[in-house]
């Protein structure tokens, strides 16, 4: 099974984006871009890549335990880049405002699941993972000539969205990837609630 770990974006925040997408995709209309569905935003934790069915069990056990300690997070939503930048870009993202807890519930997250998931996947849960950027990928650009990124990347660069209203992130979900040829579906294997404790 290609697993995740996720959160999916409400319907209000995925609304608000597929809107705001809207209008950069009519200033991007004639260029070879990918857009991702608004069904399928999400803020990814961890990607596991291929794993066993038998170990859904053990992840979501790990995955309420590090969810038991967290109540609901705010975010707010808002602002467009790329990575891995304006000049060269692959993937357009729109940010996440920084919030501590969000950043410690990331690290819970990597930790607690780093025996799990493709050996590629693990690997990254070493002390040489990057930083933790919370974004959600709405494009991505593949088979471009240089020209055409940069081309997109100026594009990019002028401001076109403005801050969304906060995000309620209340939960943690393992999801399952299944590859179409008309893209990727997302299934929802188990959704555990951020419900910490007064």
């Amino acid at each position: 099974m290609r697993l995740f770990i996720a959160t999916p974006v409400s319907a209000e925040i995925r609304a608000s984006l597929s809107a705001a997408v809207a209008r950069v995709r009519a200033r991007l209309s004639r260029n070879p871009i990918r857009w991702v569905s608004p069904d399928n935003l999400h803020l990814t934790f961890r990607f596991l890549g291929e794993t066993p069915g038998t170990d859904v069990d053990p992840i979501s056990k790990r995955l309420r335990g590090v969810c038991g300690n967290f109540s609901p997070l705010d975010v707010q939503v808002g602002g467009l880049g790329c990575f891995p930048n304006f000049a060269e870009p692959r993937v357009i993202w729109v940010g996440l405002g920084h919030n501590s807890q969000l950043v410690k519930l990331h690290t819970g997250i990597q930790n607690a699941t780093a025996e799990f998931g493709a050996k590629e996947a693990s690997a990254h849960t070493t002390e040489r993972t990057p930083p933790f950027s919370p974004h959600l990928t709405v494009g991505r650009l593949k088979d471009v000539s240089r020209p055409e990124r940069r081309r997109v990347g100026r594009e990019l660069e002028q401001p076109t969205m403005d801050k969304l209203e906060c995000w309620l992130i209340d939960r943690v979900v393992l999801m399952e990837s299944q590859l179409t040829p008309a893209g990727p579906c997302y299934k929802e294997l188990m959704s555990i609630a951020l419900a910490a404790r007064a």
